[in-house]
């Protein structure tokens, strides 16, 4: 499946779960659900950070393995996607630099090079 397919899939997915008569759902879904009443009434203050799948998750482990993989190894492919993505943020520095000394090269490059022309013309 193409990237793009999939992006439209999760739109689709979206607009039918916002369609569902479960505000809950699409709140937990779609929003930030940290200040979400029911957790404060299931007292789930305690969320952890880092989990472990057999233990935590027994029924869903396997599932929940494949699809770390899955999105761990995806890579952006359009400019779009990269401007976002922050899955591996040295890589994402490392890229907005190169593009930040790049451009700078160019800009030095170019102005010797006018200056040079404007010169030669001026004698």
């Amino acid at each position: 499946m193409q990237p793009h397919s999939q992006f439209h899939a999760h739109q689709v997915d979206q607009r039918v779960l916002k369609s569902q008569n479960d505000p809950l759902l699409c709140r937990l879904c779609f929003e930030d659900c940290r200040d979400e009443p029911l957790f404060i009434q299931l007292d789930m203050f305690d969320l952890e950070n880092t989990y472990n799948l057999d233990p935590d998750f027994s029924y869903f482990a396997e599932r929940l393995s494949r699809l770390q993989d899955f999105v761990e190894n995806q890579c952006p492919n359009d400019w779009k996607i990269l401007w976002r993505d922050r899955q591996d943020v040295a890589k994402f520095w490392t890229i907005w630099a190169v593009i930040l000394c790049g451009f700078l090269t160019l800009v030095l490059a170019i102005i010797p090079t006018v200056l040079a022309g404007l010169q030669l013309r001026s004698k």
